[in-house]
């Protein structure tokens, strides 16, 4: 499985003035759906931003079943919310056991797929993460965010 990430507009339906809780309908029907995602481990991370849009990292095989996903969401089809999906290439994930080492060098040579080294990370006894033996953990993410973002 890999990681996209799906970032969050508000659409052309979008009632100006009013907050993401104030949207109605399709927002609540977003919110169950997000859930469900959620509960079938979909959806690794999301909500609203402090100042419009959102975000969702939606953990899947590939990028049309990311578009899938967001294509039936029920605020992306009243037009209340858009979306542009990239897909991401974890380099630190605690949640993933991920601790990336190398240069910057690294993982500018890692741009092409197949090349990034992360090193898995577990809890020692002091509940803070270590980093473990070398693997090619990260080897499935795509890039995000290039170019100075």
């Amino acid at each position: 499985m890999r990681k996209y990430v799906a970032l969050i507009r508000h659409g052309p339906r979008w009632i100006e003035g009013k907050s993401v809780y104030a949207q109605g309908k399709p927002i609540e029907d977003h919110l169950a759906a997000m859930r469900e995602h959620y509960d079938a481990g979909v959806l690794q991370l999301g909500g609203p931003f402090d100042h419009g849009g959102g975000i969702a990292v939606l953990d899947v095989r590939d990028e049309a079943a990311a578009r899938a996903v967001m294509d039936a969401d029920p605020a992306v089809l009243a037009g209340v919310m858009v979306y542009e999906i990239r897909a991401l290439r974890p380099v630190f994930d605690v949640a993933g056991d991920l601790r990336t080492e190398g240069s910057v060098a690294t993982l500018s040579e890692a741009d092409r797929p197949g090349r990034l080294e992360g090193r898995p990370v577990s809890a020692d006894q002091s509940g803070r993460g270590r980093a473990c033996t070398a693997g090619d953990v990260a080897v499935q993410y795509p890039g995000i965010l290039r170019s100075g973002h």
